[in-house]
């Protein structure tokens, strides 16, 4: 099983070693500590390192995503993304893609710290009043 998925890798790295810079649609498919990995439709999958992205990216294992610290995007399993083939090591069947932002669209799709709003915790057993506006 180990020689066939090595020669499916082997065939996928051949394949986008000619098409450096092409850009593809694809799916977030999992995490690592070092990126993301996104599947294209031909299930072929490479990995969007954390050090290629900009800003400071915070893997949270527990979740399943990935959380830009500097603009708040988010990124979470199966969330469509369009990549660009940015290197490709045939020898050790590696393929890196590079993200790309949305067309049309700001990088962060409205999820930055200034336009997130989050609840105020309260603490347990405890209501928070509501304030009424003087009419």
């Amino acid at each position: 099983m180990q020689a066939e998925r090595d020669s499916v890798n082997q065939k996928a790295a051949e394949y986008l070693s000619e098409r450096l810079g092409e850009e593809y649609g694809g799916v977030i498919s999992g995490f690592s500590p070092a990126g993301i990995y996104v599947q294209l439709p031909s299930t072929i999958e490479g990995m969007v390192p954390f050090r290629s992205m900009q800003g400071f990216l915070v893997y949270d294992e527990d979740r399943m995503q990935a959380v830009n610290s500097s603009s708040g995007r988010v990124y979470r399993l199966g969330e469509a993304v369009s990549v660009q083939v940015a290197r490709v090591d045939v020898i050790r069947r590696r393929i890196d893609f590079e993200l790309l932002a949305p067309q049309g669209r700001p990088e962060n799709r409205g999820r930055t710290g200034e336009n997130v709003r989050t609840k105020k915790k309260t603490a347990p057993g405890r209501q928070r009043s509501k304030r009424r506006r003087p009419t």
